[in-house]
């Protein structure tokens, strides 16, 4: 069993090379559990380990990507 968190951020500017690519990158965090890309909304989902990787070490990690996140508060993600 495992903590469980999650997270999204939108991600201006994001296609879907860059998709891939972020989601390959964020998947490949200790504690990151699933991504889900969402291009039509520019918005990735994370379900992590909070007692493993912290949301600053996962918005550094797409920083270091060249794309810039931005944090989705719960009432406005998209799926839902």
């Amino acid at each position: 069993m495992f903590n469980h968190s999650h997270i999204a951020y939108g991600i201006p500017g994001m296609d879907e090379e860059a998709g891939e690519l972020l989601e390959k990158r964020l998947e490949g965090l200790p504690g990151v559990h699933d991504v889900t890309v969402w291009l039509g909304e520019q918005q990735i989902d994370v379900d992590y380990d909070p007692d493993l990787v912290s949301p600053p070490a996962l918005a550094s990690a797409i920083q270091q990507l060249g794309y810039l996140p931005k944090f989705i508060p719960r009432t406005a993600r998209w799926p839902g």
